[in-house]
């Protein structure tokens, strides 16, 4: 009988060579694959221009809910109340005058529902005062003339870079979400008492579901994200 180390040791070497003779093989055929791959592929362009990332896409839009607005920089915020105060500006232009003699009804009107003992007719005045062109009139260009008037301390504010704007943001957006002035803008319109200028931003103040739309959108994409930084500093 062969002693066992004898037989160990010659598996061993015949292990050792066949591996040997395996890993030359592996080796030639990455080597076969490597040339053909190299050959196969076309020559690099060492002229070719360097990919360059995609440039940040600017806001334009004039949209709040645009995902490139941001409400912390101040160029768009200035952007945004420039442009919705040109939108203002058009419309309170477009809103007639009430005349001395309207301005007097509706002060006599007012005192004389102030008068009235019996509280139905006092509300039925109040709701008949509500409905009249007059008052209608009135209301719509005092609304007009706040958010003008927000809008252009806002603008001044915000160039002053304090944080001063902020009520004025609220005025506006409190104002936008009231639907009885937009309501009362559309029937003057419709009645022809006055008339709008063209364009597709005026749109928003002529259906009151646009104009509360809008008024939110100021409160979530610019108020709230004013009021989480500064509960956040204190």
């Amino acid at each position: 009988m062969r002693p066992l180390n004898n037989l160990d040791l010659r598996l061993s070497d015949r292990d050792t060579s066949f591996m040997t003779k395996l890993a030359a093989l592996l080796l030639l055929g990455c080597l076969t694959a490597f040339a053909e791959a190299k050959k196969a592929s076309p020559p690099k362009n060492q002229n070719a221009p360097v990919a360059k990332p995609t440039p940040k896409k600017e806001w334009t839009s004039l949209e709040l809910s645009d995902p490139n607005f941001d409400p912390f920089d101040l160029a768009k915020r200035l952007a945004y109340a420039e442009h919705l105060l040109t939108s203002i500006d058009a419309v309170y232009k477009a809103i007639p005058n009430f005349s001395l003699q309207q301005d007097a009804w509706l002060k006599k009107e007012r005192e004389r529902i102030q008068t009235l003992n019996d509280e139905q007719a006092q509300n039925q005045s109040v709701i008949k005062l509500s409905e009249s062109t007059e008052y209608k009139l009135q209301k719509t260009k005092q609304t007009f003339l706040t958010l003008q008037s927000a809008l252009k301390a806002i603008i001044k504010f915000e160039k002053d870079k304090t944080k001063a704007a902020l009520p004025g943001w609220l005025v506006i957006s409190h104002q936008l979400v009231h639907p009885g002035p937009f309501d009362s803008l559309t029937e003057l319109e419709r009645k022809g008492l006055l008339q709008l200028p063209k364009g597709k931003q005026y749109a928003s103040f002529t259906l009151d579901l646009l104009s509360n739309e809008l008024g939110r959108d100021i409160m979530v994409y610019i108020l709230l994200p004013h009021l989480n930084r500064l509960s956040q500093e204190k």
